[in-house]
């Protein structure tokens, strides 16, 4: 009977492991990471697009939304403040369940191209700007308004995009510690249960470090299309590079966030040398608030064509679970040519006539967000659905 028994026992644990390795071989897909999720970028800024966005959030079985942020709408004068439009995004989001990333976006110029009162005329730009010194205090209290009306209401927060950038974010790296400094420290006070995450990275400075640090790099597509094959052509794109590696490292060690926002396109065999390059700067916990595709530049293929891009979509969404983060939110719903856009063609919906309309990259998506895909796949023995995350690229007009 025991021996029975312990036959039974061991028939049961192989029976339940995650994945069953062919003896003698190896596993050609690596295994998948339970804890990883998947959101996506869509309207949620006027009522229409907020209840556009809702019927899809229950079609996609969405939980989540990341909605933009800007100091200068809430507060278009010193001293003059206007909520409502925030106050409805964020009770939109909670009467229907979803939690909250918002993403506060130092924006430098308003809508007509002028400098917004609190900001540096001499570095501003329409992603963001320096604050004038006699105005930080007027920051601090922003922040503080905002954390305290929304107390604990918003899951997630961070200070800027891209700020690895000069471009999305125009100060030095001292300028971004010490306004997302401030950001942790006065959240942490006012809506303790909030996280704190860092703004988002772009992959560049780990390009450099894997690629001509770690040597783990063998192709690189840039955002022109030009590919880089071996590793010389990779060393030489390095030279003049470290500026960026040098500014990330710095705010990595000297910023206070609970955890990490990186953006990754185009070139997933790639991603897991990204994510081991950014864990020689840092050990929290890591988050991708866009990810997307194909670049209209790439040369490999025709990124026009719609099964191009749903192939491409499978590959990010099933790399994306062997890499240990926690989100990951594909860009975008709508897809879009507006200006500052550089995939245009990443989406799940396309406006036909000014309609959108479901692009075949939509219903891949669905697979993985109502777990359709994890159910059907031979090499997921992991049961079970997906917790799904809605994120918003605004144009942040209200």
């Amino acid at each position: 009977m025991k021996a029975i028994l312990i036959l039974i026992l061991i028939l049961l644990v192989s029976g339940c492991s995650r994945d069953k390795i062919p003896t003698g071989g190896t596993v050609d897909v690596p295994l998948i990471s339970e804890a990883t999720v998947f959101g996506l970028n869509a309207p949620f800024s006027t009522s229409e697009d907020i209840r556009f966005t809702i019927t899809k959030f229950q079609d996609l079985n969405v939980k989540k939304v990341r909605i933009w942020e800007n100091w200068g709408l809430r507060e278009p004068t010193q001293g003059t403040e206007n909520w409502k439009p925030l106050d409805t995004k964020i009770n939109a989001a909670k009467d229907n369940n979803l939690s909250i990333v918002l993403t506060l976006k130092p924006v430098g110029l308003d809508s007509s191209g002028n400098t917004y009162w609190y900001c540096d005329p001499a570095k501003a730009n329409e992603n963001s700007c320096v604050f004038q010194a006699q105005y930080e205090q007027d920051f601090k209290d922003y922040i503080s308004n905002l954390t305290k009306r929304y107390s604990n209401k918003i899951d997630k927060i961070q200070f800027s995009n891209e700020w690895t950038s000069d471009y999305h974010f125009v100060g030095s790296e001292q300028d971004y510690v010490k306004y997302a400094n401030w950001v942790y420290d006065i959240t942490k006070a006012n809506s303790p249960k909030t996280e704190v995450v860092l703004g988002s990275m772009t992959k560049w400075p780990f390009v450099i470090i894997a690629g001509c640090q770690l040597k783990t790099l063998n192709e690189v597509i840039l955002d022109d299309g030009t590919v880089l094959s071996g590793k010389t052509a990779i060393n030489q794109y390095c030279k003049n590079k470290l500026t960026i590696v040098n500014r990330t490292s710095y705010v990595l060690a000297n910023a206070k966030y609970d955890k990490v926002d990186i953006h990754f396109y185009d070139d997933p065999d790639n991603w897991d040398e990204y994510i081991a390059a950014l864990k020689t700067l840092t050990s929290k916990p890591i988050i991708i608030t866009e990810f997307g595709g194909p670049d209209i530049e790439d040369p490999r293929f025709d990124a026009y064509d719609e099964s191009v891009q749903s192939s491409e979509l499978r590959k990010y969404m099933d790399k994306i679970r062997t890499l240990g983060v926690q989100e990951a939110y594909f860009f975008t719903l709508v897809q879009s040519s507006a200006a500052g856009i550089n995939h245009p063609l990443s989406g799940l919906m396309k406006l036909v006539n000014n309609y959108p309309e479901a692009k075949p990259n939509y219903n891949v998506f669905k697979e993985y967000t109502t777990g359709s895909q994890q159910q059907n796949s031979t090499q997921n023995s992991k049961k079970g659905g997906f917790t799904v995350i809605i994120s918003r690229l605004f144009n942040i007009t209200k």
